[in-house]
């Protein structure tokens, strides 16, 4: 189960059955806008943020689209480096993008 939380203009997933954080916190919009309203929507796929200006964003949470978007933005799987940052800590190595050769540092 996930849950969130919001604070000056950013908002942070959260995975309560460990209670880590998912990823850094990210930014509603550009201005950085406070937000007025923050929802699951109810097959938990997706986050739904609202700001004071009638403005609402439809944050896509489903790991396996956000792997898929991330290879195709990337263009290669992560390198090592890559892997340590972003991963969470004690997190294996592994390929991630099968369409990808491994990075020579992988």
């Amino acid at each position: 189960m996930l849950a969130a939380t919001a604070r000056d203009g950013t908002f942070r997933i959260w995975d309560t059955a460990t209670r880590l954080p998912l990823g850094p916190r990210l930014h509603f919009d550009d201005t950085q806008s406070r937000l007025t309203a923050l929802a699951f929507t109810p097959d938990g796929d997706s986050l739904v943020t609202g700001g004071p200006q009638d403005t609402a964003i439809v944050w896509d949470l489903d790991p396996e689209r956000l792997i898929d978007r991330a290879c195709d933005l990337a263009g290669r799987n992560l390198t090592r480096g890559e892997w340590e940052l972003y991963m969470p800590e004690g997190t294996p190595y592994r390929k991630t993008c099968p369409q990808w050769p491994e990075p020579p540092d992988g």
